[in-house]
């Protein structure tokens, strides 16, 4: 249980609905109610049931939810009783992210920064893996999040989740229809894949040439979003991380499938400059990283 889970509960229970709630957290639907679910999970108690057109709290949510306005108090008040000791953190830092890992990474992580450390302004760079290695080196950003990052003398580097590859295609009433599981078998499949130098494309070929097996690319579309649209579409397949389709999955507007015989995995970590002396806004942000990375890739 952690402070961001029980104010999604709390948001919940104050508007009886899982839609207002997200629209007033900005944040999507899907995620909010897995969130709460997995708050139910942890506890072994439902806390809403549904009636009529809305939620009702159980008699479980009914003791959790002032507890919760309690607890969240609190931590609210440790932040103002810290920052009043001048302890506070502050001043402006730039995190690089590519765009597959940003877009599900970044809102949550600055909604809690922004909670903890008021005064602390986060900009954010999005690029290619490519060009965010050049950004930390060139301390254009503090940090960067890309994914198989190159080892370097001057740089450390903090796995922070492995994904494994699926071949992803439309949703319902489509779901279920994915032409194939095994790498073996991909070479068939119509595929939209990122151009070079993309780091996906990349680490793709590779494992498919590991296997003398010829990729059949019908499109070369930069950016995942519209990847994500087209396939939704029904124009091909693609080959994208879990994490990066799950709203759509979960959503129904497209399917996902592991890949097999053998897996393919895509390492995302956390990259800094090697320096003795970090400033407390670089070790504030790589902590947030670690956490928000656990949250979303567990």
């Amino acid at each position: 249980m952690d402070f961001r889970t029980l104010r999604y509960f709390v948001e919940v229970a104050e508007h009886r609905s899982f839609t207002k709630a997200a629209v007033h957290l900005r944040i999507a639907q899907p995620a909010l109610s897995r969130q709460v679910r997995k708050l139910e999970e942890e506890l072994g108690v439902r806390l809403l049931i549904r009636a009529g057109r809305g939620l009702e709290l159980t008699d479980a949510g009914q003791n959790l939810l002032p507890q919760a306005h309690h607890i969240l108090d609190q931590v609210r008040d440790i932040g103002s009783s810290v920052r009043a000791k001048g302890n506070q953190i502050s001043g402006s830092i730039t995190l690089g992210v590519s765009p597959a890992a940003g877009e599900y990474l970044v809102p949550a992580l600055i909604e809690d920064a922004r909670i903890l450390y008021p005064d602390l302004r986060i900009d954010v760079v999005e690029a290619l893996s490519g060009l965010l290695y050049e950004y930390v080196l060139t301390h254009r950003t503090a940090i960067s999040v890309m994914y198989n990052p190159a080892a370097h003398r001057e740089l450390d580097i903090l796995p922070l989740a492995v994904e494994e590859m699926c071949l992803v295609g439309p949703g319902s009433p489509r779901k279920g229809l994915l032409p194939a599981d095994k790498v073996a078998d991909i070479g068939a499949v119509q595929l939209i894949l990122p151009p070079w130098p993309h780091s996906l494309r990349s680490l793709i070929e590779r494992a498919f040439d590991e296997r003398q097996i010829q990729l059949n690319i019908c499109n070369q579309v930069e950016g995942s979003a519209l990847i994500r649209t087209m396939v939704g579409a029904g124009l091909g397949y693609s080959i994208l991380t879990y994490a990066s389709v799950k709203h759509e999955v979960e959503a129904g507007r497209l399917s996902a499938r592991p890949l097999t015989a053998p897996p393919i995995s895509w390492r995302l970590c956390q990259v800094r400059r090697r320096e003795l002396n970090a400033s407390d806004a670089v070790e504030a942000l790589s902590q947030l990283l670690i956490k928000h990375s656990r949250t979303l890739f567990d």
